[in-house]
C-alpha cells in the first residue's frame, strides 16, 4: 500500500489558515491542498477529536510491556532519521538548521568536556 501523503509537520500558521478555509472548503479539499490525510486535518480542527486521540493513545501504550514500547520507540526513531535525511536533501533551509544546530551542540559538548 503506497502512502499518498508524506508525514509533514503543521505549523500553527497553517492550523490558523484552515480554520480560515474550513468555512468554504470541504475537509477532502482542505486536506488535499496542505498534503494531509483527512483524520490529520481532524485533530488539528475538532478540540474535542484531538483529547479523544491523545487519551486513546495514552491507554494503548499503557497496555505495552517494555520490550513492545522498545522496538516500537526504534521503528519510530529510524523512520525519523529516514525523513530527517530526504529533507536534508531536498530543503536548504532545514539543512541550514540542522547544521547550526549540530555546530551549537558540539560546541556545547566541549564546554561541558573542559569544565
Amino acid at each position: 500500500m503506497k502512502r499518498r501523503y508524506k508525514y509533514r509537520k503543521i505549523s500553527p500558521d497553517d492550523v490558523k489558515e484552515m480554520k480560515k478555509l474550513s468555512k468554504n472548503m470541504t475537509r477532502k479539499e482542505l486536506a488535499e491542498k496542505f498534503g494531509i490525510c483527512r483524520s490529520t486535518l481532524f485533530y488539528h480542527l475538532n478540540p474535542k477529536y484531538k483529547k479523544d486521540a491523545i487519551e486513546r493513545a495514552k491507554k494503548s501504550r499503557a497496555k505495552l510491556t517494555k520490550e513492545e514500547l522498545r522496538k516500537r520507540e526504534k521503528k519510530y526513531n529510524l523512520r525519523k532519521v529516514k525523513y530527517q535525511k530526504q529533507r536534508y536533501h531536498e530543503d536548504q533551509e532545514f539543512r541550514k538548521r540542522m547544521i547550526s544546530n549540530i555546530i551549537k551542540y558540539q560546541k556545547k559538548k566541549e564546554k561541558c568536556q573542559q569544565e
